[in-house]
Parts: structure tokens; sequence; C-alpha cells
């Protein structure tokens, strides 16, 4: 989700023209929030590590 963000071309294009286009054609992408994979890795993280 941060490719949303500013200044990321991929922001400027939903600001500008309300829209998200990308390299995918008619593909389908899912949207990761990076915040989302660091608390999943640090959940899986083994406990003997602490």
């Amino acid at each position: 989700m941060q490719n949303f963000l500013s200044p990321r071309p991929l922001g400027e294009r939903i600001r500008r023209h309300g829209e998200i286009r990308t390299a995918a054609g008619d593909g389908r992408l899912g949207w990761i929030d990076a915040r989302d994979i660091a608390a999943a890795a640090s959940g899986a993280a083994p406990r003997c590590w602490t």
C-alpha cells in the first residue's frame, strides 16, 4: 500500500486521474501493506530468538 503514497508515480496517477494502472493488464493484483507483512513475520519468528 505504500506504493500509493507520494512521491510514487502510482500515487500521483490516482490523485490526478482517479485510476490505478499497472503492467498487469487484465490480471489481478493483491495490494499488501508492508506493516501487515512485518506483523505476520514478527508473529512467525521462533520464540527462542528472544
